[in-house]
């Protein structure tokens, strides 16, 4: 069975008029000193989230913490070596999907030689160094292979110091491919780009396609495409976020595999604007650009006041979901909303605490995550300077020592609940909180949805295909 301890914490979710909150998980600002990296992501083996971020100054670390028994523990102490040199803000923080593994990506700032792109990752005795170092710089980007778990890293190269890359080509941007026999990262592909390009995104879908989401500062972006198995390289799009801008920061890319779809977001700064932060998303198919709401040629879905935007596909409830940090005065804090087929819906009431001030930035670099086993969902963020992450999500009722296979969304909710199940639901049935009997259905599907009209606390059965049955407690608040 899942570790489930740290569903204590979590806040069930619902339609965003119904006022559901999103909670903190654990202690707030666990990081005990001052942070000017965070992320997440999760074990999807076992549910469990882990954070990785480093401490502010010229001497900071890094290090890691997951969520067990209630509290943030420590994994494997300090990841980087300091003492080498400095740690460069860019950082990048994901788990292999195939064996679990924590990978940190970093620039190590050497104070003796040029720097070089460090990757390391938790073998389940301490943080262990991944392939060679490779002379880059900034920002990188790393992800793996859905089949084999085989590292892909997307990084500038900026010359061979190390004289072990003759081939490539100075201040370009190359995609390497991890060789575990030789602990080796081999040059895959050439992006072709020059010096003014980093590696913001890489995301590698279901069918082995690798996308790489490039920027030019202020004007110009390009999304690149290559296969895990396929070291060729294409343009898949140039410029897609098209709002005239004096800056472009912190893009990310998702992949939509029910719509086979690329997903992009994008910061711009807009010199003039009264917010000055805008959000971009667009949807990429076929090569054409469109707005994720619209048609080819319209106008992009535009979130103003945005800003440190991350986009994920949620593997449990099959949507898309975009968190941002919104600076509007009056609306300030955390937003995350999902796409319901038809527009950006709010997960919940935005995020904020009387802490939480605009204009001393007490709040930002936030990023998203998700279990694809419950839909939970995670965001960490930086709070006074320090992480913390808060959570909502589904909600189940264990039974016979076995996690239940159905989840029920959004609950509480105004009435309508979206319901999933692991095996085809043969029948529910739906009784009030005084017993008695108000809705019975047989669905004969992996979900399906229920409608109540009145307010109230109600208990739902449910039996599955294959032979096992659950029951959850539903709560209807009144519109």
């Amino acid at each position: 069975m899942r570790n489930s301890a740290f569903l204590l914490f979590v806040v069930i979710f619902g339609s965003p008029n119904c006022g559901a909150q999103w909670t903190l998980l654990g202690e707030p600002m666990f990081s005990s000193n001052d942070v000017s990296f965070v992320s997440i992501d999760l074990d999807q083996s076992t549910g469990i989230p882990y954070v990785v971020y480093k401490e502010s100054g010229l001497d900071g670390h890094l290090y890691c913490k997951k969520f067990v028994g209630g509290v943030w523990v420590d994994v494997g102490g300090i990841i980087s070596d300091s003492v080498a040199g400095e740690i460069d803000l860019y950082c990048e923080f994901k788990i292999n999907p195939v064996t679990n593994e924590p990978y940190v990506v970093y620039d190590q700032l050497f104070f003796s030689v040029p720097d070089s792109i460090i990757v390391k990752k938790f073998d389940g005795a301490g943080w262990v160094q991944v392939g060679n170092g490779i002379y880059g710089h900034l920002q990188s980007s790393i992800a793996f292979d859905p089949e084999t778990g085989t590292p892909f890293l997307a990084e500038r190269i900026i010359g061979d110091f190390y004289n072990v890359y003759p081939d490539t080509v100075e201040a370009f941007e190359y995609l390497f491919k991890y060789d575990s026999l030789a602990n080796f990262w081999q040059p895959w592909a050439n992006l072709e780009l020059g010096t003014d390009n980093e590696s913001s995104s890489m995301i590698i879908n279901n069918a082995g396609d690798i996308y790489v989401s490039k920027e030019y500062e202020p004007l110009m972006s390009q999304i690149f495409q290559a296969h895990v198995a396929d070291n060729t390289c294409a343009l898949v799009s140039m410029n897609p976020f098209t709002g005239v801008t004096v800056e472009r920061k912190n893009s990310e890319l998702a992949y939509y595999e029910q719509d086979t779809a690329l997903y992009g977001v994008l910061q711009r700064f807009d010199m003039g604007l009264p917010l000055l932060y805008t959000i971009e998303v667009v949807k990429i198919k076929d090569g054409t650009v469109y707005g994720v709401s619209g048609y080819a040629g319209d106008t992009l879905d535009i979130f103003h006041g945005g800003m440190a935007p991350s986009i994920e596909y949620n593997g449990f409830t099959n949507e898309l979901w975009l968190s941002y940090l919104s600076t509007d005065p009056d609306n300030y804090g955390i937003v995350v909303r999902r796409w319901n087929g038809t527009s950006w819906e709010l997960t919940a009431d935005p995020y904020n605490s009387p802490e939480l001030e605009y204009f001393d930035y007490k709040i930002d670099r936030e990023k998203l995550a998700f279990d694809n086993t419950t839909g939970q969902a995670y965001v960490v963020f930086r709070h006074n300077n320090q992480a913390s992450v808060i959570t909502l999500g589904t909600t189940g009722i264990e039974e016979n020592n076995v996690a239940t296979n159905v989840s029920i969304f959004p609950n509480p909710s105004c009435g309508s609940f979206k319901i999933l199940a692991k095996s085809k639901i043969e029948y529910i049935s739906i009784f009030s909180d005084s017993g008695q009997n108000v809705l019975n259905q047989w669905p004969g599907s992996f979900q399906t949805q229920i409608d109540l009209p009145n307010s109230g606390v109600y208990f739902v059965n449910f039996q599955l295909q294959d032979g096992s049955t659950a029951t959850e407690k539903l709560v209807v608040i009144g519109q």
